[in-house]
């Protein structure tokens, strides 16, 4: 039997704080899971901030194929954790991608997905949640729309992987110290945790959480509230 105490921060929120440039973390939570909110944030703002250059860039001048190529491939440059850059057109095809192991995915239409409808209609960075991408793993987007004279010439979306991002930035700091750090995005769906295995499964829908009512409030917590905590008592099922 185990009594575990989960601070609740959810990532999705994390991520959209730090766009927002709102800091009104908690006193309250320990100094490792602030570690983590900062350098979420840090890292997100500043390939934010990359995109925002250049989507600027872009919204002034127009879209050149070959000035955009080189763009992204200084975007990917600049950052560790973002899988690929792609450049979307006014059609919501992908036209450009880089790196060149996904130029498979180049011309694939996307104009389906809902974070590109989004994108597409307020005009403004969207964050999806994970999903399918066409170059063929689970993945999350951030989208940021080129907007000139009221006129969408496309987006610049930048693809990563959360539990790679995460992972850089919690396991060296949980590695041997009697705390973890397990992310999900609101959806139930987990992101990040030390059992690779989980990663990926969703908390309130897959079998192997059924047993655990305690979690499966916790989850809710996370899903809807802004920051928390909440003791959980694990113990083996009843067989």
């Amino acid at each position: 039997m185990k009594i575990s105490t989960y601070l609740l921060i959810s990532v999705a929120l994390l991520i959209l704080i730090g766009c927002s440039g709102d800091d009104d973390a908690s006193p309250d939570f320990p100094p490792e899971l602030l570690e983590v909110k900062a350098e979420l944030e840090t890292r997100y703002d500043q390939m934010n901030a990359d995109l925002l250059t250049r989507v600027n860039f872009f919204a002034q001048v127009g879209i050149d194929t070959a000035e955009v190529r080189n763009h992204l491939a200084e975007l990917y440059e600049a950052t560790d954790f973002v899988t690929n850059f792609a450049h979307v057109d006014s059609e919501g095809i992908l036209q450009l991608i880089e790196p060149e192991q996904y130029y498979g995915s180049q011309g694939a239409d996307i104009s389906d997905q809902d974070h590109v409808i989004e994108a597409f209609s307020i005009r403004e960075p969207v964050l999806s949640n994970v999903f399918t991408a066409v170059e063929g793993y689970r993945a999350v987007v951030c989208i940021h729309p080129i907007v000139l004279d009221e006129q969408i010439l496309g987006t610049l979306n930048a693809l990563f992987l959360p539990e790679e991002l995460l992972g850089q930035i919690i396991i060296p700091l949980t590695e041997g110290e009697d705390i973890e750090i397990w992310a999900m995005e609101n959806t139930g769906y987990i992101l990040f945790d030390e059992d690779s295995e989980e990663i990926g499964l969703n908390l309130f829908s897959d079998p192997l959480y059924e047993d655990f009512p305690e979690l499966l409030e916790a989850g809710n917590l996370i899903a809807t509230e802004m920051e928390g905590e909440t003791p959980i008592l694990f113990s083996n099922p009843a067989p």
